[in-house]
């Protein structure tokens, strides 16, 4: 696995690591950005922090190495374990091993959920997106009535029609 370190400003330094492509062939790449302490503190000259930047990127170039490796022990496992339950379906073997067999554990990705202000967002992003079929934004607005009055009465403040949109005629006055 490879890392690369560059200098963003002196003793702040960005880090990345390759980790594997993605399905559709582009490659994924992890990215920190570390700071020395003597940038924390305003005093960084040009290069400060190299060896600190060094041990942080070999940290992360391990922790991504390690991922990759459970990743793969268990695709091989389900591999072995999916050829092994065929075979014990057709009477080749007696039974299938890979079944008292544990592969590693994989770190998975802490999900949280979004906060009012981010959901309010959402929401009005949708609805303007859609402002050509509106019943996704009534839809999203109906579904937050449900959950949370206040939150959509001023959702439905924020998505009512506006006069003189596209394909709306202009109010008549």
């Amino acid at each position: 696995m490879n890392g690369v370190k560059s200098e963003i400003r002196p003793g702040v330094w960005r880090l990345r690591v390759y980790a594997g492509r993605r399905a559709n062939g582009t490659p994924i790449q992890i990215s920190k950005t570390f700071v020395s302490p003597e940038a924390a503190k305003g005093r960084a000259r040009p290069g400060d922090g190299t060896r600190l930047a060094d041990r942080e990127l070999a940290k992360t170039v391990a922790k991504v190495d390690e991922d990759n490796e459970a990743t793969t022990v268990r695709r091989v496992h389900a591999l072995i374990g999916a050829a092994l339950h065929q075979a014990e379906k057709w009477d080749l073997v007696e039974r299938n091993v890979a079944r008292r067999a544990w592969p590693p554990h994989t770190h998975g990705v802490q999900v949280t959920a979004p906060d009012r202000a981010q959901v309010r967002v959402i929401v009005v992003d949708a609805a303007r997106s859609n402002r050509r079929s509106p019943p996704c934004g009534a839809w999203l607005v109906h579904a937050l009535e449900q959950r949370d009055r206040h939150l959509a009465a001023s959702l439905g403040k924020a998505l009512a029609p506006r006069s003189g949109g596209p394909g709306e005629r202009p109010a008549a006055g």
